[in-house]
């Protein structure tokens, strides 16, 4: 599943350096932020909510039209512990999402504004767990808006994590984030 899915990120980022834009320049997003409102549930329990946690990720973006543009990102979001009393502080979660990403800026009078999806794997950790180390995979989802001020953006992003661990326990995880960052064209 891994392979397939660089291999649609591989296709989708050569696709869209061949029919990009000539005057519109690709773009490199450099950004950091904070997950918000995390929490996360296994099969069959109710769910646990995650201390607030830091994130730092980089976007390629291909312009395919005036409005719309394609590409692939990446982040690493850090450690960060189970906000419930009678869980072990020790126990801290990350992980490290890879999209393809979306922007579409629909609004001429709003220059700046764009909504953005994203999909793709992540690769998610648990630390700390009586038993060692445990580590995941599985699909995301995120949607969101943000703005752009010259080479500055700040965005929003309502994120799903689907992560299964090798003894078939399947964990769904939601998350805000919130990002800012800098952009650069290339």
């Amino acid at each position: 599943m891994k392979k397939l899915l660089f291999a649609v990120m591989a296709v989708a980022l050569i696709t869209g350096a061949a029919f990009a834009n000539e005057e519109a320049r690709s773009e490199i997003r450099l950004k950091a932020g904070v997950q918000i409102a995390q929490d996360y549930k296994a099969d069959g329990q109710d769910a646990v909510d995650l201390k607030n946690g830091l994130s730092a990720g980089v976007e390629i973006l291909f312009p395919m039209h005036e409005i719309v543009k394609f590409g692939l990102g990446g982040e690493y979001q850090f450690d960060r512990g189970v906000d419930k009393e009678g869980v072990s502080s020790e126990i801290k979660h990350s992980q490290i999402p890879v999209y393809l990403t979306a922007h579409i800026a629909p609004f001429e009078m709003l220059k700046g504004f764009y909504f953005k999806a994203n999909a793709g794997w992540t690769f998610y950790k648990v630390k700390g767990m009586p038993s060692g180390d445990e580590n995941a995979n599985g699909f995301l989802w995120g949607a969101g808006a943000g703005y752009e001020i010259k080479n500055f953006f700040a965005e929003a992003v309502y994120s799903m994590y689907y992560p299964k661990f090798e003894d078939d326990i399947k964990l769904t995880n939601k998350a805000i984030g919130i990002n800012a960052g800098f952009r650069f064209r290339i």
